[in-house]
Parts: C-alpha cells; structure tokens; sequence
C-alpha cells in the first residue's frame, strides 16, 4: 500500500507521534435513501485487535489499517493530511480519486478496484 504523509505534517511527524501509531478505518451509515460515511485516522498507543492490518511504517510511524480498506486505499491514492476540523484527531485523509470512495460506500465487502478482481469468499 502507498500511503502517503503531507508535507505539512513532516515537520511536527516526531512531535505528533509521540511513540504512537496511526489507526485508519471508516463508517457508515444510512440516512435519507442513501450510504453516509467518511474514512477516519487516529492516533493510538497500541495496535487494535480484530480485522486491522499493519501496512507499511509511514515516516517511520506505524499504521494499521481495515483490512477491507488496503484495496480501496491504495487504489484511491491515500494521503495523512493535516486536519481542518478543531475537534478531530489532527489527521484527515485525503483520496486523489475521490470517487472510488463513493463507490465503496454502496458495497464495501464486495468493492472491487477498478480493473481488478472481485476477492474470494
């Protein structure tokens, strides 16, 4: 996976880490006849349980990632941004293509990247 880290965040990467790891998942849900849902990152101490995947150190800091999220982040071009919002975590990420995101939404355990194969059951 070929995640990236903005450049605006390069220079604080030590400071902001602070021996901590990058959490990346997302959420759903529906509302007014359609799929809702954003991707999220956070800063945490110890890696998660369940279905997260290590993917590559990003400047030196770990990340893990749902698993069901590699193929659509890499596919999407995935960068750790600096956030806009005053109440977040700090970090958004941002898509290049945008649009396979809304794509996901509908179907995120059957999404297929585009030009690839639909995953075994």
């Amino acid at each position: 996976m070929n995640l990236r880290l903005d450049p605006s965040i390069l220079t604080s990467r030590a400071k902001r880490s602070d021996h901590r790891l990058l959490v990346i998942d997302s959420y759903r849900t529906w509302c007014c006849g359609t799929w809702v849902g954003d991707l999220t990152v956070e800063w945490r101490a110890s890696p998660p349980g369940g279905s997260f995947v290590a993917v590559a150190p990003v400047e030196g800091v770990a990340v893990f990632v749902r698993e069901r999220l590699v193929r659509l982040l890499d596919a999407a071009g995935a960068t750790v941004a600096r956030s806009r919002l005053p109440f977040s975590a700090g970090l958004r990420i941002e898509l290049d293509r945008a649009e396979l995101w809304i794509d996901y939404l509908d179907r995120p355990l059957a999404w297929v990247p585009p030009g690839g194969s639909r995953p075994s059951p």
